[in-house]
């Protein structure tokens, strides 16, 4: 004679169940999504957080040096970035609209970007004067690398694009 399954037991089996499903989902994210998260500076070729991942663990704390001491500049960038985009956002929503309040902050956003990128190019140039001339050829070998797979990526989008317009 087969026992019912009691109340406990469905709710027990589904909380497993869940469980179960829940910390396989974490297993298959961090296995096709690791670090992914904080890549920040590191998708930027030619910058010290992509030549420290690159070159690895032996040039650290040269990068964190480097890193630490231009920090102030780059965070204080984005805080006032923060302020410029609310003045697009001001900008864009003010009635009676104008075009030059909107041309002004987004020649604010332009300027900023700019002294963010010439801090990264200043950082990187202190970088690569302390290193080898062997790790130099290998920032340059990793970069063509990266370049070729965007160039990859590009193609492929470009392609089923094309495929996915001439279907239609």
């Amino acid at each position: 004679m087969v026992k019912t399954i009691t109340k406990r037991w469905t709710v027990i089996l589904f909380i497993s169940l869940f469980l179960n499903i829940f910390l396989g989902g974490l297993f298959i994210a961090n296995k096709y999504f690791k670090d992914k998260n904080g890549l920040g500076f590191r998708k930027m070729v030619y910058s010290v957080p992509w030549a420290r991942h690159t070159l690895g663990d032996e040039v650290k704390p040269l990068a964190q040096k480097i890193f630490r001491a231009h920090r102030r500049k780059i965070r204080n960038n984005g805080k006032i970035r923060i302020g410029i985009y609310k003045n697009i956002d001001t900008a864009l929503t003010r009635e009676p609209f104008d075009k030059r309040e909107l041309m002004k902050a987004f020649n604010d956003l332009k300027e900023n970007f700019q002294n963010t990128q010439t801090e990264m190019h200043s950082m990187m140039t202190e970088f690569s004067a302390q290193l080898t001339t062997e790790q130099r050829k290998i920032l340059v070998n990793q970069a063509k690398h990266v370049y070729e797979k965007r160039h990859e990526r590009r193609e492929r989008r470009r392609k089923r694009f094309k495929e996915t317009k001439d279907n239609k």
